[in-house]
């Protein structure tokens, strides 16, 4: 009712701007859309990069588990062996021993 009594410019105007923001509300749907589908591909590049460093990890310990001798020995007495540049050919021949 409202709009029978605008002038026809005043009409014309208000479907120009109503246009223009049915556009822009588009874009912006369009843009999160973009923005959510990047967010889900990186996930998705995250997941993947993690089960690989997850099997890396389980294949280096299973190759660790070659020696028995160093699986025997306790946290504290390989970090004493590690840091201690003296014990150093007793961990080289541990490894040796068990190989």
């Amino acid at each position: 009712a409202v709009l029978a009594t605008m002038p026809a410019s005043e009409r014309a105007r208000l479907l120009v701007e109503l246009r223009l923001s049915r556009k822009r509300l588009l874009n912006a749907v369009a843009m999160r859309m973009h923005a959510y589908a990047r967010a889900q591909r990186a996930a998705a590049e995250d997941a993947a990069r993690g089960a690989a460093l997850w099997m890396a990890l389980e294949a280096e310990a299973r190759e660790l588990s070659a020696f028995p001798e160093l699986d025997r020995m306790g946290v504290d007495a390989l970090r004493e062996m590690t840091l201690s540049s003296s014990s150093a050919p007793a961990l080289m021949f541990a490894l040796v021993a068990g190989s």
